[in-house]
């Protein structure tokens, strides 16, 4: 409707009206009618002027914003557009108040700290150090009471935490004294186990994550490793939060693992798939795991026709996908075009992309339990650490997945490094020992074993107790590692025993790197608590003999060092 010209309509139709009773008032002789004329006219005249300056009035009121409209102007310049890589914008032009959006965010998380963690409630508190409080962000809890939505810093769970950035787990609550760890729940419940994790953004704390259960000894330290994963999650977030940067990848990442009601290994390889060829609009995409003894494909793709078939052996040397495997480290490839020829998973592959490739370890801790491989076909597309970053933070999740679902179990022993000594473990050892085997037997070339193993370890456990053991051989193994070559290799073959396979080297010359790692060792200060001591190893040298088997040779340089350490 035409408010405009309806009023316009109406103030033409006064005028004519009283232009009406002028022409009365001057034709009539009347003087009572011609009183009462003009008074109308008066009484018209009054009313037209000021249904105009009402009128003028309105329209200038209805140009100013409501409440409502003034919001969402306002918030129009908080907001930001949603682009994925090299896309731009999304179909629908969305726009997100980051506020809004890390808070959805960081629901997902909680939710699958939840998911993946026996606990009653979960929640995130911010850490106001200037205000010294603690402030309900986000939480879920099973148990009848509600988050405190601010309290002021005492000596409670949540702020000792917040103060210190150490982890806090409590197995048993006494009841008699809850009050004084508790602080978060109105009304407060007999929650007998907690667990606060501080979240650091640029090395300070500005958060907690807490978890609870009305059960006694719930929380284990597998569970403070998969929180620390989540706040390192968090922590992301509150820096893309704050420098307003694009949210979209975090969510899709969530995404991948979050929808996951019931796990199933199928279809998470399909989320993979579906986020690195819609979300990052990536040419191909290939997940490798650990199957039946061996590495393999478990899943390949290509929007460009055929890659990779699932099932295929992967070829840990000299391949990016075993390199990464075996380093745990990403492996970048920013152009294929300037790179030359690229094995990606064996020398046997017909794969003649022109692409940008990403490679990141699926890791757990210290355990390896494959790798995903990503190709965009932008050049250079992987080149910024941000989109490394990104991959990472999704195969993190996925790792913490399998480790929590307990697959690959066989790789506990297997292609994984011990985790004090940073040493392959005995299994990959072999398997790596028995690869050289192979390619000497073929090829030919000199292979060098050295067995280094800690003299008097019953003097030194009388003398400084039992546990002083448990430093040296890892101090051992730090000088061994930082003493070989790239394409050497050193294992943990024993609590007391290190292997070392010098490749393309002779006896000689390897008797002569086993004398300086002799002398460097036993030049050492070894700390033990308050303490301090020496020690001294005994290195045996052998050549390769032709054994064809890596156990074998081992177990037979063994028996004669042995012998000899013996006398």
């Amino acid at each position: 409707m035409n408010t405009v010209g309806d009023n316009s309509a109406k103030v033409v139709g006064l005028f004519v009206f009283m232009l009406i009773l002028v022409l009365l008032i001057v034709a009539i002789d009347n003087k009572t009618v011609r009183l009462l004329t003009s008074i109308v006219l008066v009484i018209s005249l009054v009313f037209t002027v000021a249904f105009m300056i009402l009128t003028k009035k309105k329209n200038i009121l209805d140009k100013i914003p409501t409440y409502e409209e003034r919001r969402t102007i306002y918030t129009m310049d908080e907001g930001f557009v949603i682009k994925k890589a090299e896309q731009g914008q999304t179909s629908s032009g969305e726009k997100l108040n980051p506020r809004e959006e890390f808070k959805e965010l960081l629901k997902k998380i909680l939710l699958l700290i939840k998911k993946n963690i026996v606990a009653d409630s979960v929640a995130f508190y911010w850490a106001n150090e200037d205000k010294k409080q603690m402030v309900f962000e986000e939480g879920i809890t099973d148990l009848r009471f509600n988050f405190v939505r601010r309290y002021n810093w005492d000596d409670d769970a949540l702020t000792t935490v917040a103060r210190t950035g150490v982890p806090k787990v409590i197995g048993d609550i006494n009841s008699s004294g809850s009050g004084d760890v508790i602080k978060y729940q109105s009304p407060r419940v007999e929650s007998k186990s907690l667990l606060v994790f501080p979240v650091f953004y640029r090395n300070k704390t500005v958060g907690v994550i807490l978890l609870d259960s009305h059960q006694a000894q719930t929380f284990s330290d597998d569970d403070v490793k998969n929180v620390e994963l989540f706040s390192e999650l968090i922590s992301d977030l509150i820096g893309n939060y704050i420098t307003k940067f694009d949210l979209y990848h975090k969510a899709k990442i969530l995404e991948v693992i979050s929808g996951i009601e019931k796990f199933d290994l199928g279809d998470l390889l399909e989320r993979i798939q579906n986020f690195a060829i819609k979300v990052l609009d990536c040419s191909a995409v290939a997940i490798v795991l650990f199957e039946e003894g061996k590495w393999v494909v478990a899943h390949g793709y290509s929007k460009l026709g055929k890659y990779v078939e699932a099932g295929t052996e992967v070829k840990i040397e000299g391949t990016l996908v075993g390199e990464v495997i075996v380093s745990g480290i990403p492996k970048v490839i920013p152009s294929t075009r300037t790179q030359g020829k690229v094995y990606r998973f064996t020398e046997n592959e017909k794969i003649n992309l022109e692409s940008s490739i990403a490679v990141i370890p699926i890791r757990y801790g210290q355990k390896c339990y494959g790798a995903m491989l990503f190709e965009h076909p932008k050049l250079y597309f992987f080149s910024s650490h941000s989109e490394i970053k990104k991959l990472e933070t999704l195969a993190n999740l996925v790792g913490m997945l399998l480790e929590n679902e307990n697959l690959n179990e066989v790789i506990e022993s297997y292609f994984i490094y011990d985790e004090e000594t940073l040493l392959m473990k005995k299994n990959y050892f072999y398997s790596r020992l028995n690869t050289e085997i192979s390619r000497k037997a073929k090829h030919g070339g000199e292979l060098t074993l050295v067995l280094i193993s800690v003299d008097n370890v019953d003097y030194i456990k009388s003398t400084y107790g039992d546990e002083s053991v448990k430093v040296i051989q890892p101090r051992i193994a730090e000088i061994v590692r930082s003493n070989l070559n790239s394409y050497d290799l050193a294992g943990k073959l024993d609590d007391d025993l290190i292997g070392v396979a010098l490749v393309e080297t002779g006896p000689n010359d390897a008797y002569i790197w086993a004398e300086k790692l002799r002398r460097i060792i036993s030049n050492q200060e070894i700390k033990f608590e308050d303490k301090s001591f020496s020690v001294t190893v005994t290195i045996g040298v052998s050549a390769w003999d032709g054994e064809r088997s890596a156990d074998n040779f081992v177990e037979k340089v063994k028996r004669n060092f042995f012998k000899s350490a013996s006398k």
